[in-house]
């Protein structure tokens, strides 16, 4: 097991307090609605699903649900969530590497992952990419969740490698401390990774106009792969400004650009809040 995968199972049964402050509770409920509503009626391979926190959010609306972790230590407490369980006969929860994902014949419509693209280092992001293309239908859905760096805020990046990757310095209860990759994505990184990989992209990064002292800085990217069609690139007027900024939306299309759906256009609003994921 590698070193996020030991840290992560160390952590799995204090991992899930980041969701748990009240004043978290009204923007998580509307990012919950937006994935959940974003994943309906979709066979899902989701990846790193941890602890299965968005697993439980999506389980219900999805179609079919294949969960991967690497720690067998997340995976226990992510089989026994509610809505996991009560939809075991379509969620199944695997053991595996994002980097390296099982062979599922591409019969996945849809892809996942919170808070994971920020843990893969900048130097295997092209061949994750890659091995995300392969994984899944050709028109599949993509989406990512993750934070955006907030100065004063977030933990502190404690040093950065040659390669350009960013590291935190975070203590556990047990009095442990660990050294954990994490680099917060920009739009404009994520516009070009999509762009390499025959993705079109949109990044529309609306915001809420407030400031908020406990900032939590979510990114919802979403990828529908038009294999072999050309990839057009549209990047949203507003960008995220200040500790108010609310969540920013990475849409991604083959062929020209096309009107999409309100809430595919519609980033959510709200405070944004600190986050160790």
């Amino acid at each position: 097991m590698d070193k996020l995968a030991t840290y992560y199972a160390q952590r799995a049964v204090e991992y899930e307090r980041i969701y748990a402050k009240p004043e978290r509770q009204p923007d998580l409920r509307a990012l919950e609605a937006r994935i959940r509503k974003m994943l309906a009626g979709r066979k899902v391979l989701e990846l790193a699903c941890g602890t299965g926190y968005w697993t439980d959010v999506f389980a219900a609306a999805a179609a079919q649900v294949t969960a991967l972790d690497l720690s067998e230590e997340v995976l226990a407490i992510a089989r026994v969530k509610e809505n996991a369980s009560k939809n075991a006969a379509k969620v199944q929860f695997v053991r595996g590497s994002a980097y390296d994902i099982a062979d599922f014949g591409r019969t996945h419509d849809a892809l996942f992952a919170g808070f994971w693209w920020s843990h893969v280092p900048l130097e295997k992001m092209e061949s994750f990419l890659q091995a995300v293309t392969r994984c899944v239908a050709p028109g599949a859905l993509i989406a990512f969740l993750d934070n955006r760096y907030v100065e004063g805020s977030s933990t502190p990046v404690s040093r950065r490698d040659a390669q350009g990757n960013s590291y935190q310095t975070r203590k556990l209860d047990d009095g442990s401390s660990h050294e954990v990759l994490k680099n917060f994505p920009q739009a404009s990184e994520s516009i070009q990774c999509a762009s390499r990989h025959g993705w079109g992209a949109n990044v529309d990064s609306p915001h809420s106009g407030h400031a908020f002292p406990d900032d939590f800085g979510a990114a919802v990217s979403e990828a529908e792969l038009r294999e072999g069609e050309d990839c057009h690139v549209r990047q949203g007027k507003r960008s995220l400004q200040g500790r108010g900024a609310g969540a920013r939306v990475l849409e991604s299309r083959g062929g020209p650009p096309q009107p999409a759906d309100r809430d595919q256009q519609t980033a959510l609003h709200g405070r944004t809040y600190v986050a160790e994921e």
